[in-house]
């Protein structure tokens, strides 16, 4: 059986994922098996694929970032099963496939499927990527997609996780921890935590306000900001502190690093269309974000230079975020890699 999740929203993917393993017996998900498919070996994987085990006959298996583009064999090696139709079909077999860089993408006409390139570019699905993703929707015992949350539906999952904690947020409390975490849902997961543990210690009965999530909240968007005009205007030193501020928590490094990419590329995109001649007014319309904050991106971006975002692209691109195993370690080669990187 195969479970096919992919779009933007990490966070969200996950969280379905792993409510959806906890519906399986805890005996077989001690034996799940998890492959980073642009590492993964074709042989080692088809073996775990095919072969039987003499003790447990359930495997639960799951692939990361199958369209990343680096592993054909993978590729090849998966349509050739599903053609087969016969392991994947079988019950005893669970096979979760988790994307995390394939989107929907308007393109020639239509929605098609699109991954990010080593340079944080759309790409299209090549043929042989294009052919495997036509075989997952269609073998699939389930099929979703997780677009970015935006307006109403960011809202909407942001009440559903503060029911769920059971603490209360007045409407600008909640408008500021969207503004302030940037709508990232791993920061608002853990910043929520951070609330609900705050109420279990005081004798605040009240709910949480704007002043509450001031006082504990950190301001990750503000930092990233900070982050990128230290770099573009080659303030080293203050931007190798503000490293530390952004990758503050081991467990939310890689989601910090996602929120990093993701406001470059909002800052080049801004900055090509200011290029081009379109009216600041009309970018902000489009952001579908708080005036203050559409403002003020837009006027940091129409003074960064081209070169230097472009820099900080690259430098992320180059840095192997997947062998680091120590947070001290990582943002210290982060730091001299963005040193010696600069222009």
């Amino acid at each position: 059986m195969i479970f096919f999740r992919y779009g933007a929203e990490s966070f969200q993917i996950q969280r379905d994922y792993k409510q959806q393993l906890k519906t399986l017996d805890s005996n077989i998900v001690g034996n799940l098996q998890s492959f980073e498919v642009p590492e993964t070996n074709w042989l080692e994987l088809n073996n775990v694929l095919n072969n039987q085990s003499l003790f447990n006959s359930t495997k639960v298996i799951t692939l990361n970032n199958l369209f990343a583009g680096k592993n054909q064999a993978v590729e090849n090696g998966l349509i050739s099963e599903l053609k087969k139709g016969d392991t994947l079909k079988l019950p005893s077999i669970y096979l979760f496939i988790n994307d995390y860089n394939l989107e929907m993408k308007y393109r020639g006409g239509k929605y098609q499927p699109a991954v990010l390139d080593n340079n944080k570019r759309i790409k299209l699905l090549n043929k042989n990527q294009q052919e495997l993703f036509l075989l997952l929707t269609q073998k699939a015992q389930l099929t979703k997609y997780y677009p970015k949350l935006t307006g109403l539906d960011r809202e909407k999952f942001l009440n559903q996780l503060i029911q769920e904690k059971n603490v209360e947020l007045t409407p600008a409390a909640k408008k500021l921890l969207l503004e302030l975490t940037g709508g990232d849902f791993w920061q608002i997961y853990h910043e929520l935590n951070k609330l609900t543990n705050y109420l279990a210690g005081s004798d605040h009965k009240k709910a949480i306000d704007i002043d509450d999530i001031n006082l504990l909240v950190n301001n990750t968007t503000k930092h990233l900001f900070e982050f990128i005009e230290a770099f573009c205007n080659q303030k080293l030193s203050q931007a190798t502190k503000l490293i530390e501020e952004i990758f503050n928590n081991e467990d939310n490094i890689a989601s910090s690093l996602v929120l990093l990419n993701r406001q470059i590329l909002q800052f080049l995109d801004i900055k090509a269309r200011l290029e081009a001649g379109q009216s600041p007014i009309e970018i902000e319309k489009s952001l579908n974000l708080p005036k203050s904050v559409s403002q003020k991106l837009i006027n940091q971006a129409s003074i960064l230079k081209m070169d230097n975002l472009l820099q900080l692209l690259d430098n992320l691109t180059k840095f192997n975020w997947s062998t680091k195993r120590s947070h001290g370690n990582e943002t210290a080669l982060f730091s001299l890699l963005t040193i010696a990187n600069a222009k």
